[in-house]
């Protein structure tokens, strides 16, 4: 999970070095789309389930060639990415679409590579701890963001290391991690019952009848829904600030403060409302989003 978090953060610190380089906003719209597959992963995480290779194991016939793929793709575009970005300056121009390209590639290599993880998780860890895969994700994808994007935009702001170099270090900490996976012992070694085709029809009919359920779809409708108005003030209020003269490495200082606040709140979560209590977690959820717009209302007035 910790992995899955370093290219969305990578990708987090791109827009403040496209504003660096004079990007148009219309510009920096398109890079945010390479987020897009996490959001539409359930298209083939069915695909996921179903397929794979017996004596292999169930989840590390996805989870060691999905992260071997982020870890040489990583090595490999570390050689060409600082070309892509351009120099710093005003009109120097980012060749913004093939980044895109890249980091939406990267995004739906780790999105597989997180279905294959849910899944080990649902089937190595005990009814007890099956609701602390959930904070694992939570903790582990907001430290490989932070590691990723303050680790950078620090390092970078001190002329310590470039977009290249720093990709490269992590393209090996992939490959480093893939081998280690390896060795790990297989989690399942059964066999699918019936035809691989058969398996895939049974398991999207199976996804179409949880998704029919009241609860679901209206969870469903939240989650797809509830970042809209936040986007504006996750989005344009930092480069905003960046174009009014706070240094980048500044911004990126703030999200540290965030670190433990959202680690602590995941971690008071799972373990107030885990499996087999009486408390409802959308409640804080929903306490919590009110706040967020107005505090999000405030600093644009702020900004």
């Amino acid at each position: 999970y910790t992995l899955q978090g370093v290219p969305m953060g990578l990708s987090g610190s791109l827009p403040m070095l496209f504003q660096e380089r004079g990007v148009s906003m219309m510009e920096q719209a398109v890079f945010s789309t390479v987020a897009y597959p996490f959001a539409f992963k359930l298209l083939w995480a069915p695909l996921v389930d179903t397929l794979y290779l017996p004596r292999f194991g169930r989840r590390k016939t996805w989870i060691v060639p999905a992260q071997a793929c982020i870890g040489l793709l990583l090595l490999s575009s570390s050689l060409r990415v600082n070309d892509l970005l351009g120099p710093v300056g005003e009109g120097a121009g980012s060749d913004v679409r093939s980044l895109t390209a890249l980091f939406f590639v990267f995004y739906f290599l780790a999105a597989t590579q997180d279905i294959a993880v849910d899944g080990l998780a649902l089937t190595i860890l005990s009814e007890r701890n099956k609701e602390l895969g959930a904070t694992c994700n939570a903790i582990g994808q907001t430290l490989g963001y932070f590691l990723a994007y303050v680790g950078f935009l620090g390092l970078n702001a001190y002329g310590l290391t470039s977009l290249g170099s720093f990709m490269a270090f992590w393209g090996w900490l992939f490959l480093g991690s893939t081998l280690w996976v390896l060795g790990v012992r297989n989690d399942e070694y059964t066999a699918p019952e019936g035809g691989v085709a058969e398996q895939c029809v049974a398991a999207y009919r199976e996804m179409l009848l949880v998704l029919q359920l009241p609860a679901v779809r209206s969870l469903a409708l939240v989650l797809l829904t509830c970042k809209a108005p936040l986007a504006a003030f996750d989005m344009l209020v930092p480069l905003e600030l960046q174009a009014s003269g706070v240094p980048k490495e500044r911004l990126a200082l703030l999200t540290t403060v965030m670190l433990p606040v959202s680690m602590a709140a995941q971690g008071y979560v799972s373990k107030g409302f885990s499996a087999g209590g009486t408390g409802k977690p959308m409640i804080v959820f929903c306490r919590a989003y009110g706040w967020r717009l107005a505090v999000g209302a405030l600093l644009t007035a702020l900004v």
